[in-house]
């Protein structure tokens, strides 16, 4: 790390070292304390970097923002010039010093305006989602289970045949939950990294895969080679994860070799990440996440698990895309009964009947069904007839592999 003086002029020497690659840069430098910060403002707009408008000075004490790499600061300054996006956060580091961070990177002569966003690698236009898997609680086949369903699904694979519920968001390399066999579901589509990495809920089914990590970002004969995943918890998941099946415990456990980084989510707080803002929202059902993204005028609203008694806000009304689970079916395509009457599933679990209502008051402009139960006794073929017969609600049932861009 660079240490510049308390001149303007070595700190600017500074920035247009890395600005002159234009290429995205990282640099870094520290302030004392008792020497203040340099005026910088007179070689930067003079617009608050948290989309305002007022002038620089009066913006500072403002709530701090998240940016792409985790760290928390307060926006200082921004130049958004036809050739660079320029971005300060200043955040109180060790001792007696602050740190600036300078993240520059090129726009392709598009001004991209100052609006509170984090810098990132790259900015995503377009939402690309991939689903590693669509199954749910039990995968198809389930192990030991010789049903119709199972057994296609054995014998052709491929669409008929799901893993446990997991999305990828392609550009942030975002990866939503981690079931038991989730490194099968990377591997089948080839991806060898994951940067980020956020929990919608406790349940097993989407986090006890969780020692990918471990494969991911370490190799036992190169212990200096790890790489690093974030991982972000919104707070009353964060909560959940303390209290059940050790996850916190591990995850700290991962902190510590240094391949994972725990980050929480407020309630109201957006995150953004190379351009995708992700804000989450608390279900009915105890624990449970729904998150709003969003990616220049896209907006996907995901609801991934348990929509029992879920309201939706306002703000989710009219998405481009709603990602929700299926729900349970009253009978089987024979119009044999699948759930008994009394049974727990009905008084916790969102049927596809309540799907379909849910659906039709959020009014996407389409709609794919994930979290896909072995239970329900359909399979691949079965559900295409059931897109046929709601395609007025522009619905698509989920296959592992599906690759959406928005």
């Amino acid at each position: 790390m660079a240490r510049a003086g308390s001149h303007t002029s070595d700190f600017w020497g500074l920035v247009s070292c890395d600005m002159s690659r234009y290429r995205m840069g990282i640099s870094a430098g520290r302030y004392w304390k008792d020497k203040g910060a340099p005026p910088l403002g007179r070689y930067f707009s003079r617009t608050c970097v948290a989309g305002c408008g007022a002038p620089l000075g009066r913006c500072l004490s403002r709530e701090p923002q998240r940016n792409c790499h985790g760290s928390v600061g307060f926006p200082v300054l921004v130049c958004s010039s036809w050739l660079h996006i320029l971005v300060l956060y200043l955040r109180k580091a060790e001792g007696c010093c602050y740190l600036v961070t300078v993240v520059t990177l090129q726009s392709f002569r598009k001004k991209i305006p100052s609006n509170g966003k984090g810098p990132g690698e790259h900015i995503t236009k377009r939402l690309e989602l991939l689903f590693l898997g669509t199954g749910g609680a039990d995968t198809t086949p389930r192990i030991g289970c010789k049903c119709r369903v199972c057994q296609e699904a054995r014998r052709k694979g491929g669409r008929f045949a799901r893993n446990g519920p997991s999305l990828f968001l392609l550009g942030p390399s975002l990866l939503f939950d981690t079931p038991e066999d989730i490194a099968k579901s990377l591997e089948r589509e080839q991806i060898h990294r994951v940067r980020r990495l956020l929990y919608t809920h406790w349940h097993p089914d989407h986090t006890m895969g969780r020692r990918v990590l471990e494969q991911l970002n370490m190799s036992i004969l190169n212990l200096k080679g790890r790489k690093m995943t974030d991982i972000w918890l919104p707070t009353w998941v964060r909560e959940d994860f303390r209290r059940r099946l050790g996850l916190d415990e591990h995850l700290q456990f991962f902190e510590r070799m240094g391949i994972a980084k725990i980050h929480e989510i407020t309630a109201g707080e957006t995150l953004v990440v190379d351009g995708v803002s992700l804000r989450a929202y608390r279900m009915a059902q105890p624990g449970l996440t729904a998150f709003l993204v969003k990616a220049g005028k896209k907006r996907v609203v995901l609801a991934v698990d348990d929509t029992k008694g879920w309201v939706p806000s306002d703000q989710m009304v009219e998405p481009d895309l709603l990602v929700m689970e299926a729900g349970w079916f009253e009978l089987d395509p024979r119009g044999h009964v699948l759930v008994p009457e009394n049974h727990w599933v009905r008084r916790s679990e969102a049927s596809f009947d309540e799907t379909l209502k849910l659906i039709k008051r959020i009014k996407p402009r389409q709609t794919v069904l994930t979290h896909i139960e072995e239970m329900n006794a359909r399979s691949y073929t079965d559900y295409l007839k059931l897109e046929r017969k709601y395609e007025d609600l522009r619905i698509q049932f989920a296959y592992d592999g599906l690759r959406l861009k928005v």
